[in-house]
């Protein structure tokens, strides 16, 4: 499974200094479940406009551990449709890429901090698909995303119903 991990997760996992403790854990989950955890290439773009040389050092070595996709998926026509004209910020503009990679399925579930994309109108994405890091728990991973995944997938790919 391909998690797209949002550019905040990436900073709070990567930092020298704890910002969410939650990061921790679910990261923890994501490596017992051998989930490729991966990175858009704005996410790239982004950290790197941080104008620390120290900050960028670090973060260039760190950033090697993910797979990062080689290139953007095309915009999908609802997506233009549907985002694309309430985008008014480069931050909204980043977050459509991130929208449209999970639309195009070039990515299994898209995880976040940023409360704002949920207020995009993606009803047309599947919830399973889209998740705010303050939604996992141990308790989450042991239970609940199990169950999550094996619908998604009996949804995404009915032939494997018997």
């Amino acid at each position: 499974m391909k998690v797209l991990l949002d550019t905040n997760i990436v900073i709070h996992r990567e930092t020298s200094r704890i910002i969410n403790e939650d990061v921790f854990q679910l990261f923890m989950w994501l490596d017992k479940l051998k989930y490729d955890k991966v990175l858009h290439p704005v996410t790239e773009t982004e950290i790197y406009k941080h104008k620390g040389k120290d900050i960028l050092k670090l973060f260039q070595g760190k950033l090697q551990a993910y797979v990062v996709l080689q290139n953007k998926a095309p915009l999908h026509t609802e997506v233009m449709e549907k985002i694309i004209p309430l985008d008014r910020t480069e931050n909204d503009i980043n977050d459509t890429l991130l929208i449209n990679e999970v639309f195009c399925d070039r990515v299994d579930l898209l995880i976040t901090e940023d409360k704002n994309i949920h207020k995009k109108p993606v009803c047309f994405l599947s919830q399973i698909k889209f998740l705010l890091l303050t939604h996992f728990s141990e308790e989450f991973f042991q239970k609940t995303l199990p169950l999550l995944i094996i619908k998604f997938y009996l949804l995404k790919r009915p032939s494997l119903v018997r």
